[in-house]
């Protein structure tokens, strides 16, 4: 195993913590000049200790191998040795299940209020994504993938209950704008949109709040969030969108693909 950053990180998460070699050698049961190898760089730990290690200091082996830590802001490094090292960049595996129709082009998921509750555990899932209705909707840019769910409520006017919320995909959760609109996922809130503030980097916590001032803000795990969607449009009964999203020479092409919106979901009753 090449071991890239460990002998560096190790340095660096041992005086964070304020041990010396002879403490982490007397966790470990090896020699104090084990751990002065490994921090040379001139000897590797078995695997049995490199768990140790990632227990203990609170970071993932992937991370503790392969990132410089040295490079991390100390406030995102503290967040990690408080137990909140999540791949919030996205550079890991997240799994997004897409379809295409038969020009190969990407089609929007439609997910209306009845099949929110099934999404939340087949997201992830091609054969559970290919059984919901589908649209495209040209004017949105190639680049992106989309999802369109319903939302219900009345916690974020001028979105009335019933419309059709259109997201892009966030892969990069540290790209996220302070009091900007999201979609996020999870098993316990299941789809909602919300404005996402605070300094979850640093504690790991989204604050949530709404654009009805009704409705508190309230505090929310990001580590339960399994995906997170970017606001980009609204489509309502009467076909109103959110002002300036979309040029009016295409409002006539809206209420086509809002139709076929409508037609679609008759013919393909919402997967529960």
């Amino acid at each position: 195993m090449q071991s890239h950053f460990l002998s560096s990180n190790l340095k660096l998460l041992r005086k964070r913590k304020g041990w010396s070699q002879g403490d982490l050698a007397a966790r470990y049961e090896i020699s104090r000049s084990a751990i002065s190898s490994y921090e040379l760089g001139t000897a590797e730990p078995t695997i049995q200790t490199l768990l140790r290690m990632s227990e203990d200091f609170r970071v993932s082996i992937d991370r503790l191998v392969r990132q410089d830590l040295s490079s991390v802001p100390e406030h995102r490094l503290g967040a990690i040795e408080r137990g909140l090292d999540f791949d919030y960049e996205g550079k890991g595996l997240r799994i997004l299940a897409t379809t295409v129709n038969q020009n190969d082009e990407e089609q929007i998921a439609l997910i209306p209020q009845k099949a929110k509750a099934g999404y939340t555990t087949g997201y992830s899932d091609p054969e559970y994504i290919s059984e919901l209705p589908r649209v495209n909707l040209p004017f949105l840019s190639k680049s992106k993938t989309y999802r369109a769910f319903q939302i219900s409520g009345d916690s974020m006017p001028p979105i009335a209950d019933g419309a059709f919320v259109i997201g892009s995909y966030l892969d990069d959760w540290t790209t996220i704008k302070p009091n900007t609109r999201y979609i996020l996922v999870s098993r316990e809130d299941g789809v909602v949109l919300k404005f996402i503030s605070g300094d979850w980097q640093d504690d790991g916590d989204f604050i949530l709040s709404s654009s009805n001032p009704a409705y508190p803000p309230y505090s929310f795990p990001s580590r339960e969030v399994l995906e997170i969607w970017q606001y980009e449009i609204h489509i309502t009964n009467d076909t109103s969108l959110s002002p300036g999203e979309i040029q009016s020479d295409t409002l006539r092409r809206i209420q086509a693909e809002l139709e076929e919106i409508r037609q679609t979901l008759k013919k393909n009753p919402p997967i529960r």
